[in-house]
């Protein structure tokens, strides 16, 4: 909330915010929009309309947000949670941040909303980069992992 009253005083109006969740937190601003458990289509419209999508956590493992977030066009900034790495890039598909540094997030906002380029070079990537997850791509590494490790502890027949 500190790193979005900054960047609103700095950019003015010229961003809009948006949170969602089970309950609207009692700390969150009336200046950021709230959803309150939103429809899997109201996320996909709300996903497209942004430009930048922020995940301030301290530890996630893979980040469905975030992810969902690059596969609908949005530039991700995060910070470091530890799963985001698994699916993102600092500097080649996403912004990264050090957890708790509340400057440095602040800083790459601001420089993501200024440098209308490089964000979008980084969504185009990131969005390039998250489309290849898909449930055919994954069956198929699964199948290819257990044939090339099956023969070692079954010594049964490739799939």
């Amino acid at each position: 909330i500190e790193c979005l009253s900054r960047i609103r005083n700095e950019l003015q109006d010229s961003y809009s915010f948006w949170t969602f969740g089970k309950k609207r937190p009692t700390e969150l601003p009336e200046w950021i929009s709230f959803f309150e458990f939103p429809s899997n289509q109201k996320l996909i419209e709300l996903y497209n309309e942004t430009a930048i999508f922020m995940v301030t956590s301290d530890y996630e493992g893979w980040g469905l947000p975030g992810s969902e977030a690059m596969a609908c066009g949005a530039c991700l900034l995060s910070t470091d949670t530890g799963g985001v790495h698994a699916y993102a890039a600092n500097d080649e598909t996403a912004v990264i941040c050090p957890r708790g540094d509340g400057d440095s997030l602040t800083a790459n906002l601001l420089s993501l909303a200024k440098d209308n380029d490089r964000r979008v070079r980084l969504a185009t990537a990131g969005h390039d980069h998250i489309s290849q997850y898909t449930w055919n791509n994954s069956s198929d590494m699964l199948i290819r992992c257990i044939n090339e490790h099956s023969s070692k502890f079954m010594g049964q027949e490739r799939l």
